[in-house]
């Protein structure tokens, strides 16, 4: 009797030094040898949470199981709070409600499958950190008005999204665009909200310059020295000097990694009878790879005057210096082509393709649209070794008489039948 009860007490002690060498948070089943950090979709980024109140839907596309973690910053790069330790099984999905110390904030989710007292979401080890990634997870940030009435969401961003470096060593270069921006434009207005992001173990700091272009491609106004602290959020307005009217779109260049999203609402947002909607920045050249030469793009959902819904299509040629030959065709459901209209998009230049009905589409129409480029270079001229070419297309959906509206960017493929975005 003893000796039994002499091993129970050495296996208690044995037990508590093993949860102590462990830590008190949360431990996996296992741990590889090595601990990287993830490349993929175990880590998402939300460019802005909390300044509606907000709603965080995470999923686990993995089919195992997977912890998750959500880290908050504020203007300042500062803590601003946490939400911890959510196991999701395969395929299973949380709702999160932001618990924040500041507003507004940025997120930055982290799946894992063990750590040991991590002190922020790039904490990696093989001993302490977060030391085993976890399964590939999606999140959409959902953001409400007064009365708690829907008003945007927009999707998390995931490092295969993120832009690559167009520059070199020592002068990082990373590019992001909105298509489709306004100032005091029929009462719409945009706030694009930008995030420092790490592609790596390291958050750095950017140094941001934001250039608003006319649908033309011309220069109208160059933002110098914005500088954001690193994981911080940080919101910017169309600049006062930028004429009332304005709509075009806002070319951004960052010397570190960055993510964000475009906020388009009309004059009487916040306001219950206000509309708010939400786009993704999109890169030309993604760090993750994939549709480098995006010719062409495709939007799932598109209304010509159809039950009080009008989509609106902005198309930008991300090329500096050619002009693209852009056709923009418009099916019915059943994949009838309804309508075709074109265009020669200068180089920097945007298609603003709203209302459908001024494009020649008939009304009360519901279906998709193709947009493919093809590039221009003039008469005699040789054509490109490598041609720079990439177009980036978001559709906005606006039902003025229930006050209602989204936007979503647009698939982009380099090839027919290969989408990846």
């Amino acid at each position: 009797m003893k000796n039994i009860l002499a091993c129970i007490v050495v296996l208690a002690v044995l037990f508590l030094a093993l949860t102590c060498l462990q830590g008190t948070v949360v431990q996996g089943e296992a741990r590889s040898e090595e601990a990287p950090v993830p490349s993929g979709w175990e880590i998402v980024f939300l460019p802005v949470v909390g300044n509606l109140k907000t709603g965080i839907e995470i999923m686990n596309v993995g089919d195992e199981w997977t912890y998750v973690d959500i880290w908050y910053y504020d203007e300042t790069g500062a803590s601003a709070g946490n939400d911890f330790n959510f196991r999701l099984n395969g395929k299973s999905s949380v709702t999160v409600f932001p618990s924040l110390t500041r507003r507004p904030a940025s997120g930055v989710i982290v799946s894992y499958k063990a750590k040991k007292e991590p002190t922020g979401p790039f904490d990696w080890g093989t001993t302490s950190g977060y030391i085993q990634e976890g399964e590939a997870i999606a999140a959409v940030c959902n953001r409400f008005g007064p009365g708690g009435k829907p008003a945007a969401a927009y999707t998390g961003i995931g490092p295969p999204l993120l832009p690559a470096n167009e520059g070199t060593v020592g002068n990082e270069t990373y590019w992001i665009y909105a298509p489709v921006v306004h100032k005091n434009n029929n009462g719409w207005n945009t706030t694009i909200w930008l995030q420092t992001v790490a592609a790596d173990e390291i958050a750095s700091a950017a140094v941001v310059e934001m250039g608003y272009y006319d649908p033309g491609g011309k220069l109208l106004l160059s933002v110098h020295g914005v500088s954001i602290l690193p994981l911080a959020t940080m919101g910017l307005g169309p600049p006062a000097v930028l004429s009332d009217g304005f709509v075009g779109s806002c070319w951004i260049r960052s010397n570190a990694p960055i993510a964000g999203i475009v906020d388009e609402y009309n004059a009487a947002f916040p306001a219950e009878a206000g509309i708010l909607m939400s786009y993704r920045l999109s890169p030309k050249n993604r760090l993750g790879g994939g549709a480098p030469s995006a010719n062409f793009n495709f939007g799932p959902l598109i209304f010509s005057q159809y039950n009080g819904w009008e989509s609106g299509i902005a198309v930008l040629n991300t090329s500096e210096t050619q002009d693209a030959d852009v056709v923009a065709t418009f099916r019915v459901k059943d994949g009838t082509v309804l309508h075709t209209v074109h265009t020669r998009l200068q180089e920097r230049g945007a298609w603003l393709i709203y209302p459908l009905s001024k494009f020649g589409l008939p009304v009360n129409q519901i279906g998709s649209v193709s947009i493919e480029a093809q590039w221009y270079w003039p008469p005699g001229a040789p054509s490109p070794v490598a041609p720079d070419h990439a177009i980036v297309a978001v559709v906005n959906q606006i039902n003025l008489t229930e006050s209602k509206g989204s936007a979503y960017n647009a698939f982009r493929a380099a090839f027919h039948g290969v989408v990846d975005d």
